[in-house]
């Protein structure tokens, strides 16, 4: 017996991991709205989210797949590119 569909809040499924597990639960009958958000954006974040909830009249699953990195040694990557990094990988979780 399949197990009943749920509405999941998947952020960074543009593509890779985040992209695969949208397609994995599309396939598995859940529900899916796609929708531009940038998780450093507060306004954005509460925005989305509520225009997922209104589609659907709930939200079962949050997935925060949305993350960036940065290659190299600290002492030689500039602030502004760790603070997106953090901005994007941690705060916006």
């Amino acid at each position: 017996m399949p197990a009943p569909s749920k509405v999941w809040f998947i952020t960074g499924s543009s593509t890779g991991f985040g992209r695969e597990m949208a397609e994995l639960l599309l396939r598995r009958g859940n529900k899916l709205l796609v929708l531009k958000l940038d998780v450093t954006k507060e306004e954005e974040i509460k925005s989305t989210f509520a225009e997922g909830y209104k589609a659907f009249g709930k939200v079962d699953v949050v997935f925060n797949n949305a993350g960036i990195f940065a290659i190299g040694e600290v002492e030689g990557t500039s602030e502004a590119t760790i603070r997106h990094l953090f901005d994007t990988s941690f705060i916006g979780a």
